[in-house]
């Protein structure tokens, strides 16, 4: 996720300013705080390009479509952008790409609106993906008290067992 989030969260540079610029006009009516949230329209359409059309290879496509709505979900959340908005512009965004031959993959995903408490979701879905990790680090690190994975666990643990007790 660390290094995800780091790539889709950087500034967009000049090069990679290759998007229809139209497109950010277009949303400006739906989002009355555009000027505000420009730069994270920008990343989102210069991010989502990139995903469809696989210039990012360390992963999975899933994987980084996964990390692109986390990302989505902490920006929306950040810079309070609405969710029509925000949605619109992903969806026109996704089609205007695959129209140019990206591939058809990674639709719009919220989850602000999926989940009662999407960030412990997140969590939960980041600790999943990396389960096999995080038991290889905890049998290195048996006699270890308080290591980073130790503290994770420790973090999760309690969203887990709630889900757990709401499941019986």
């Amino acid at each position: 996720m660390v290094i995800a989030y780091k790539e889709f969260n950087k500034d967009v540079t000049e090069e990679e300013r290759t998007f229809d610029a139209s497109l950010l006009e277009r949303i400006k009516p739906q989002d009355l705080n555009y000027h505000n949230h420009k730069h994270i329209y920008e990343k989102l359409i210069r991010n989502l390009s990139s995903l469809l059309n696989l210039k990012y290879n360390q992963m999975g496509i899933q994987d980084y479509c996964r990390f692109l709505h986390q990302w989505l979900y902490h920006s929306q959340k950040e810079f309070d952008i609405g969710e029509y908005a925000l949605g619109v512009f992903y969806g026109v965004s996704h089609n205007n790409i695959v129209r140019k031959g990206g591939r058809d993959t990674c639709s719009y995903f919220s989850y602000a609106t999926s989940y009662e408490k999407p960030l412990n979701i997140i969590k939960l879905d980041n600790f999943h993906e990396n389960i096999k990790d995080i038991k290889s680090t905890l049998e290195r690190e048996i006699n270890r008290d308080n290591s980073p994975c130790q503290s994770y666990i420790l973090m999760i643990f309690p969203d887990v067992y709630q889900i757990n007790q709401n499941q019986h």
